[in-house]
């Protein structure tokens, strides 16, 4: 990880630090509470110690003769109901607090502006002998104004976005700490009987003790690398800004069966048939990974939202190229959606389900077809008639 990692003891003493540690601060110190910037931060850290619970804060440190921000997580690993290590994470967020600043700046400007707009209105109407020579300075201050506040949306909603990413980034820490502490003790308990057995003074107690530690030890291991490879895979469907397939030519029937095929334990585990309606012969230069994730997302959205309530479903995919422009229809005949949603499927962190989802899958499929795709999207449905999502993106030609 990029991140500064150090291992405490359980008086905070500093145990181990990884080399971003080191390069981040340039400088050692015995205890951890030395780091603390603040009296709040040495409060915040006593209680984490004494009540054995991890905490997650944020807090400026001098750093290279800067004071920059910095998101600290704090985890005691508690056994038997006393700590054994203490693992601190520390990640850079300075250029985070920066672009928060920025966009609270601007959406302070678009509200000055707003209320500028107010003023002249309430002008216009009083002087209502000059109305009709401010009209059109009006309606166009009005237009420019309706399109700023659009675009400042839309900065928000990848806001949310990029903070979404970087909040599970984060999350992935936590696990990666706890299996390194866990692997430092299994070393140093094999060690440990492998002294025993080199001076022949091993006992058969002893080796039941180290079973049962290694036992221990490699299922915190095991749990938290499968939940680091979950935190994972949602951070890669997630991370739109951070896809970095190139293009190339690609068959779509062939990849979008790859694609099905990669899904092919939820639509089992679900009863799903899929269709492709494609010509065997359509071939496009564009970005794979981009069609990957939106097949991909649709499919889960059907999944979870559509045959909830239904079994035996059925998506059909329909592809077609017209006068340059690829068409695609992604339908399934699931339990549909009222009209109240259907106009809000796409915005982030809306969902019906939020056991089972964060909102952001269609939101995302709509970043890519829009931005990286530069094309559209639209929704229809109705209840308990399914759901259909049509696709136009207009094609370019390869290089070659």
């Amino acid at each position: 990880t990029g991140n500064a990692v150090a291992i405490l003891t359980a008086n905070s003493d500093f145990e181990w630090q990884n080399q971003a540690f080191e390069t981040l601060y340039q400088t050692t110190s015995h205890s951890f509470l030395d780091f603390a910037s603040s009296a709040e931060e040495l409060e915040i850290i006593t209680n984490s110690i004494l009540n054995k619970h991890s905490v997650n804060y944020e807090t400026q440190r001098l750093i290279q003769n800067q004071n920059k921000w910095v998101q600290c997580m704090l985890t005691p690993i508690v056994i038997d109901n006393q700590i054994f290590k203490i693992i601190v994470i520390e990640s850079d967020i300075e250029n985070q607090k920066q672009a928060e600043l920025q966009i609270r700046k601007q959406r302070d400007e678009i509200q000055l502006q707003a209320n500028e707009i107010e003023k002249q209105r309430d002008v216009a109407i009083e002087q209502r002998n000059e109305i009709e020579n401010k009209k059109n300075a009006v309606e166009t201050t009005i237009k420019e104004l309706q399109a700023t506040q659009k675009k400042l949306i839309e900065s928000e909603k990848m806001a949310s976005l990029g903070n979404l990413v970087a909040g599970i980034s984060h999350e992935i820490n936590t696990p990666v700490g706890i299996g390194i502490a866990a692997t430092t003790s299994l070393l140093s308990r094999t060690t440990d009987l492998l002294e025993l057995f080199s001076s022949r003074k091993m006992k058969q107690s002893d080796l039941d003790n180290y079973l049962t530690t290694t036992k221990s030890a490699t299922q915190l291991i095991q749990s938290n690398l499968k939940r680091t490879g979950e935190l994972v895979k949602s951070f890669k469907r997630v991370s739109v800004d951070e896809m970095t397939d190139s293009m190339r030519i690609f068959n779509v029937r062939e990849y979008f069966g790859e694609i099905f095929t990669s899904l092919d334990a939820k639509i089992k585990e679900n009863e799903i048939s899929i269709h492709i309606d494609c010509p065997e012969d359509i071939a496009i230069y564009s970005y794979p990974g981009a069609f990957a994730q939106i097949i991909s997302n649709m499919t889960i959205n059907s999944i979870v939202h559509g045959f909830k309530l239904k079994e035996n479903g059925q998506i059909t995919v329909t592809v077609r190229i017209i006068d340059n422009r690829f068409f695609m229809i992604f339908a399934d005949n699931g339990c549909g959606m009222p009209q109240d949603v259907v106009q809000k499927v796409f915005n982030p962190f809306f969902t019906t389900n939020m056991q089972a989802g964060t909102g952001l899958g269609m939101n995302i499929v709509y970043n890519i077809v829009n931005q990286k795709l530069q094309g559209e999207i639209i929704c229809e449905s109705e209840i308990d008639n399914g759901a259909s999502f049509k696709i136009d993106i207009p094609l370019i030609n390869s290089p070659e």
